[in-house]
C-alpha cells in the first residue's frame, strides 16, 4: 500500500462495511492521520451520503456508527514537493535551453515537473544566469 503515496492523483477506493474501518486504519498508516478524505456510502441509492474529513476522525465517525451499505473512499494524495536547491533548478532551466528550448518554455517545463510556481523557477533562472 505504501506504493499508493507515488501516485499523485486523487485515490478512490470500494470497500465493503465490514472492511472499511480496517481499511481506514491502514490508510492512516500509509497516507498519516490528517489526509483528507472523502467516504460516500451508497452512491445513486436512496441513502447516499458522504462524510468529509480528515482520515482519523473518519476511522472515529466509522467507529462511533454502524458502517452498512457500499463505501467508497477517495483519498486526496496531491504531489510532493522535493525540495530542489536553487543550482538544481538553474541546472535544469540551463540544460533545456542549451538543447534548444525558449528560457520561458524551459522555465515552465521545470516549474511543471517539480512542482515549484514558475515565477520562483523564474526568478532563480534569472538571478543565477552569469
Amino acid at each position: 500500500m505504501n506504493d499508493f503515496r507515488k501516485i499523485p492523483t486523487t485515490l478512490i477506493f470500494y470497500e465493503s462495511p465490514l472492511r472499511i474501518l480496517h481499511t481506514l486504519k491502514n490508510m492512516q498508516k500509509v497516507f498519516g492521520e490528517n489526509n483528507k478524505i472523502v467516504i460516500a456510502r451508497e452512491i445513486s441509492k436512496k441513502f447516499e451520503s458522504y462524510y468529509r474529513s480528515s482520515i482519523k476522525e473518519a476511522i472515529d465517525f466509522v467507529s462511533e456508527n454502524q458502517p452498512r451499505g457500499e463505501y467508497v473512499i477517495l483519498v486526496d494524495n496531491p504531489p510532493r514537493k522535493v525540495d530542489y536547491t536553487n543550482k538544481d533548478i538553474f541546472q535544469m532551466v540551463d540544460e533545456l535551453v542549451r538543447n534548444g528550448q525558449r528560457p520561458i518554455d524551459a522555465i515552465k517545463k521545470v516549474a511543471k515537473n517539480t512542482q515549484y510556481h514558475r515565477s520562483e523557477v523564474y526568478d532563480i533562472y534569472h538571478s543565477e544566469e552569469k
